[in-house]
């Protein structure tokens, strides 16, 4: 199935994919997710962690990498996406950002909710009947301000199934 193909038009679940169009998640990163993931990871910075989130007196900060892997995470689950398996095929980046494609701007507390909007950049149908797509996205913390930003996460887009 290409990105374009499918049901009802215009946003509907399962219908085609449009440049520009976006839509939103809300979640929470909690506790046990930071700890689980920080197992898994094996990163030796818990310390890191632990001051970044001292400082918003908080509790822990959710590490980068796994506040973008629930992010996309949840944009996979997202009733826009459902029929799409996705995969990440790399990230091209923002040229006004001298091609990096993720800028953290602020900790983001375990526990506290994160409201993503995600915007497609861009969507191609191959001829093979997929296709691919750039996503861009911001999430922001339960008091409006702007915890993370990303540009240009490149996917491969195919029927699931």
């Amino acid at each position: 199935m290409s990105p374009g193909a499918g049901g009802a038009d215009g946003g509907a679940e399962g219908g085609p994919l449009r440049a520009g169009e976006s839509f939103d998640a809300e979640f929470a990163i909690g506790r046990g997710e930071v700890d689980a993931y920080v197992a898994f990871s094996r990163v030796d910075n818990a310390d890191v962690l632990a001051e970044a989130g001292a400082l918003s007196s908080r509790g822990p900060a959710v590490p980068g990498r796994a506040i973008l892997a629930r992010i996309e995470g949840e944009m996979t689950r997202h009733p826009r996406m459902r029929g799409r398996r996705l995969l990440l095929a790399g990230a091209d980046g923002d040229p006004a950002w001298e091609g990096r494609s993720v800028r953290f701007v602020r900790p983001l507390p375990a526990g506290e909710i994160l409201r993503v909007r995600y915007t497609l950049s861009s969507v191609e149908a191959d001829g093979g009947g997929g296709g691919r797509m750039a996503v861009d996205f911001e999430g922001r913390d339960g008091d409006g301000r702007t915890v993370v930003v990303a540009r240009r996460n490149l996917y491969r887009v195919g029927r699931a199934g």
